[in-house]
């Protein structure tokens, strides 16, 4: 389900492929269950195929897409170190002002919402589950992400270079 999208963008060193990822228990906030603060507590794991992008530089924000077992929902989790390099990101990723149609960009529209109420030093995970099938509409949302994580912001080179894709990969590369 996911590889597809890996095969367009795995050229990158910022993201990563797993066929059978363990992603673990969840809380009530959607945020997976650190076993280290709970010694002795039996969590359970569930295998999910996972496609990471891992921002590399100081700020430590990662995204993870996970097909959930069944293949019926997606996962997409955002995390990282602290709120302002986040807010950072949702800036240069240039989302619409308005609700958008793109699922990629809903999701992280929604996101900036809650991320607006966060302190600025402060770590942040926001999760989401999405309906499986539409991972296609993942790409213009990974792009630009990817984009961003070079140090770029998402502009009127990124859109051209978006809509010449098949013959000049958005990224440059």
């Amino acid at each position: 389900m996911l590889e597809e999208l890996y095969r367009e963008f795995g050229s990158h060193d910022c993201v990563l492929y797993l066929p059978e990822y363990e992603l673990g228990e969840e809380d009530d906030d959607g945020i997976e269950v650190d076993p280290e603060k709970y010694p002795g507590l039996r969590l359970s794991f569930k295998k999910v195929e996972a496609l990471f992008i891992i921002r590399k530089d100081s700020s430590a924000e990662h995204i993870l897409i996970a097909a959930l077992p069944g293949h019926s929902e997606l996962l997409i989790r955002w995390l990282g170190k602290n709120a302002n390099s986040m807010k950072k990101t949702v800036e240069c990723l240039s989302l619409p002002s308005s609700f958008p149609s793109n699922l990629g960009e809903k999701v992280f529209y929604i996101f900036a919402g809650h991320l607006a109420d966060i302190p600025d030093d402060e770590p942040v995970c926001f999760t989401q589950k999405v309906v499986a099938g539409k991972e296609k509409q993942l790409r213009l949302l990974i792009a630009k992400v990817l984009w961003v994580y070079e140090g770029r912001r998402v502009d009127g080179e990124f859109y051209e270079r978006w809509r010449n894709r098949r013959t000049n990969h958005c990224t440059g590369r």
